[in-house]
């Protein structure tokens, strides 16, 4: 079957942003409404949701998003989609907020495997979301700690290797550090460094071509709409444009 991919931050068993007390462990009710109202499974679809590094059931430090380690991870979620016996080999990506960024890397990367992507409210250019002539915006503590939460969030009763993966970040863990350093991914103050240059998703979208959808609002200031001009530009992929009726 085709394959709906989705990696992010927000698939964790006990809850998207906090603990939620579910009954028992199962898959994240992120994208319920694809499955529910766009019967995405009765239409022969599959849907893999991915937990990036550091979140869920996934070892390793998260960093400031949109560099390489997403870059790393989508990679081997597009890879292992492809490859499995229930796959067709043609995955598309479907995300929202964060999850929408890592549709945004997947179109980037190139891959072969990816068919079409869907990005809704994503961020464009990470460094312009994070300051703004240079001043640092609030969102230079507000994600990192949001994602700090996240990484760090309390997991119900589990396998022993989901919850083994999901401690391996958290404050007694074996890698306490990783919440320090993601903190610090985002204080570079320089809009040149190599920090924010592969960050930058507009200018990596030069050249690419995989069918992409995107919504955006333009009135929300945690994922702005800042340097979506210039990734549209660049990108060479199908598109389509309406005018509203008069």
């Amino acid at each position: 079957m085709p394959l709906v991919l989705s990696a992010g931050t927000y698939f964790g068993h006990s809850g998207q942003l906090s603990v939620e007390g579910f009954a028992h462990t199962g898959p994240s009710a992120r994208f319920d409404d694809l499955v529910t109202e766009g019967r995405l499974l009765e239409r022969g679809y599959g849907l893999v949701m991915v937990d990036l590094r550091g979140f869920g059931g996934s070892t390793g430090c998260t960093e400031a998003i949109g560099g390489n380690a997403d870059r790393t991870d989508v990679r081997a979620a597009l890879d292992w989609a492809a490859a499995q016996p229930f796959s067709t080999g043609s995955v598309g990506m479907y995300g929202k907020s964060m999850d929408g960024i890592t549709a945004l890397i997947g179109n980037n990367l190139d891959h072969p495997a990816l068919q079409a992507a869907i990005a809704q409210e994503p961020i464009w250019d990470i460094q312009r979301t994070m300051r703004s002539g240079g001043v640092p915006r609030s969102t230079t503590v507000s994600v990192p700690s949001i994602h700090n939460q996240l990484a760090t969030q309390p997991q119900m009763p589990d396998d022993a290797r989901y919850l083994a993966n999901a401690a391996w970040d958290s404050p007694a863990g074996p890698h306490p550090e990783c919440t320090i350093l993601n903190t610090a991914s985002y204080t570079d103050p320089n809009p040149e460094s190599e920090t924010w240059t592969l960050r930058n998703l507009a200018e990596h979208a030069k050249g690419t071509d995989t069918p992409l959808f995107v919504t955006q609002g333009f009135l929300e200031w945690n994922t702005d709409a800042e340097g979506m001009q210039e990734f549209l530009a660049n990108h060479a992929g199908p598109s389509d444009s309406r005018e509203p009726r008069s």
